[in-house]
């Protein structure tokens, strides 16, 4: 169960003003300059919404805080937001109001998160589904539709006009039409596993790499010809031992000479950087082949649903294809190996250039005991040989997770799909005994509404002939028939969320001045929409709030809903505007 059950308008005097509320539908109506679109912006605003009252002009000076009462899930709590932003409150209405238990405003949008969350699992199957948290205030974009993006059928969620929701669109609808939530979270848990193990492995490694580095550098000091490889521990132990037997005449293993040492140093950070500027070319390439691919295939995806321009098809694809076919990737990796190949010989080279050095520097008697000292007790800890190859290797199984898990994602439902589909086109066909557009579109052959997840797109289709089965876009011609159709989906889409129980929606529907473009023929279709809306969902679960200046029996909706904006006691929305 959702109701707001009331409304409190509380001024800077201490006045209070009450709104009253019904379950189901509540039908505000009003002229121009009454407050209809602040009504609707004001209940987001409530949600969480971030506004400042004093920016509003019929809340300046005159609003001090606005308090909702909400019934949700057997619960009571009261809501309360003022003009400072950062000076929120919500309670139980059971309990005694308690004014320094004070909430910022990301304070209160947490508050109200926990209240809306259906539970804590889906939350968590949410976050693991997107990487990232999303509240229930991303799930608002079901729940308004304003006046200015009334008659959209693309794109048609009217929040989506503001890029903070546009972007997160796509993995809210993969999420909610995805049947692959187990698997992904099955693979989510094996990249949790892998890179505690990666994280292991570093971190083991960073050890190796700190001992042999100090082993090597007091190896310089007793013995300059030795190096210590991480597999040769016994010849070192015997080395240490030598020196501390005094016995100094240690022969040399493979002393170089240095001006050879210095060529092959150059010759080899000379063919480095040859490989690594081609290296750098080729990544360029594949970076603009990548770029032209992609967007050829979006071209190519707007041809297809375009019977008249099939000629196009075929360039596009053999276009797609020359690219894929230009380059030899096989050679980019065979370079990436040389040059991973090569810096490990410079590596060595430049070993055998400071263990030279070595040669001829003086180090004092106490120098090499503490050298010896430091090089036995390294010895002594417990060092083994990492194998970068494994460490490789499971950072390959984590980005071929990571890519499942993008596939996973972005496999839609199709029978999901085509029930959201069906949700549309029956609602909307239900009209046809009350609007003369939809009897109209119903005797269409083979007319329905597909839902194209890709661009959140509405779009009616008919068969090409009666002879034919075969779909072609059908397209109606008024911003009523838009705005009906933009309606069907609203519904589809809070009546799929609420029954499956498991996203953090508000249970609400706000719908801003919806009746202008409709003649009084048509008008009546809006409230039958409304009312197979609750009906199906329940009036006890959804509460719809509609702002119009029309009277309500116009559109289909009881009279019993109906209130005026406009009394003898104020002139709109705010009960204390105007006022001295």
């Amino acid at each position: 169960m959702f109701k707001i059950s009331r409304l409190t308008f509380e001024s800077p005097k201490g006045e209070s003003f009450d709104y009253e509320f019904n379950s189901g539908l509540n039908y505000f109506v009003g002229g121009n300059n009454t407050g209809k679109t602040e009504f609707y912006k004001l209940i987001d605003f409530m949600l969480g919404d971030t506004q400042y009252l004093e920016d509003i002009e019929c809340y300046k000076d005159c609003v001090e805080s606005i308090k909702i009462e909400l019934l949700y899930r057997d619960s009571s709590f009261t809501c309360i937001r003022t003009k400072d932003i950062d000076r929120n409150f919500i309670f139980e209405t059971s309990e005694v109001f308690d004014p320094s238990d004070i909430l910022s405003h990301n304070e209160y949008r947490k508050k109200l998160n926990s209240i809306f969350t259906t539970s804590e699992k889906n939350l968590q199957d949410l976050r693991d589904f997107a990487n990232e948290e999303l509240s229930y205030r991303i799930f608002t974009m079901f729940n308004f539709l304003d006046e200015k993006t009334q008659g959209k059928t693309q794109d048609f969620l009217s929040k989506c006009s503001d890029f903070k929701y546009a972007y997160r669109l796509n993995i809210i609808l993969n999420f909610i039409f995805n049947k692959n939530i187990a698997e992904i979270k099955q693979k989510e848990d094996e990249i949790t596993q892998l890179k505690t193990e990666l994280t292991d492995l570093i971190k083991s490694k960073s050890k190796y790499d700190f001992i042999l580095n100090t082993i090597n550098e007091k190896l310089q000091i007793i013995a300059p010809n030795y190096y210590f490889t991480g597999k040769n521990i016994e010849e070192i132990k015997g080395v240490v031992t030598e020196i501390k037997g005094m016995n100094t005449d240690i022969k040399a293993s493979g002393k170089k000479d240095v001006a050879d040492l210095e060529v092959m140093y150059n010759s080899l950070a000379e063919q480095i950087k040859k490989y690594q500027n081609e290296m750098a070319d080729i990544k360029n390439i594949k970076k603009y082949d990548t770029n032209r691919i992609t967007l050829l295939s979006h071209l190519n995806d707007l041809v297809e649903k375009h019977s008249d321009l099939n000629y196009l098809i075929s360039p596009i694809k053999n276009l797609i294809n020359d690219l894929n076919e230009g380059i030899s990737f096989g050679d980019y990796i065979l370079k990436d190996k040389t040059i991973k190949k090569l810096q490990s010989q410079l590596e060595e080279i430049k070993r055998d250039l400071q263990r030279n050095d070595a040669r001829f520097e003086m180090y004092s008697l106490p120098a090499k005991e503490k050298a010896v000292a430091i090089i036995e007790e390294c010895l002594a800890s417990n060092i083994s040989l990492i194998d970068e190859e494994k460490i490789t290797e499971i950072r390959k199984k984590i980005s071929d997770l990571k890519k499942d898990i993008l596939a996973l994602q972005n496999a839609d439902d199709i029978s999901a799909i085509d029930n959201f589909s069906s949700y549309v086109t029956n609602l909307y066909l239900s009209l046809k005994g009350i609007s003369s557009f939809v009897s109209k579109d119903a005797n269409q052959k083979g007319f329905k509404i597909k839902y194209i997840k890709r661009g959140n797109v509405l779009q009616p289709v008919c068969s090409v002939s009666d002879k034919d089965d075969t779909e072609q876009n059908y397209y109606p011609g008024s911003m009523a028939r838009h705005i009906v159709v933009q309606l069907c989906g609203y519904a589809a889409f809070l009546s799929k969320l609420l029954k499956e129980n498991k996203y953090p929606i508000v249970p609400i529907f706000v719908i801003d001045h919806i009746s202008k473009p409709f003649d009084d023929e048509n008008c009546k279709v809006i409230g039958t929409i409304i009312s197979s809306l609750l009906e199906d969902v329940g009036k006890d679960n959804l509460q719809i709030f509609m702002f119009d200046s029309e009277n309500s029996e116009k559109l289909g909706i009881d009279s019993m809903y109906s209130k005026d904006l406009v009394t003898e006691s104020k002139t709109g929305l705010c009960p204390f505007f105007g006022k001295k």
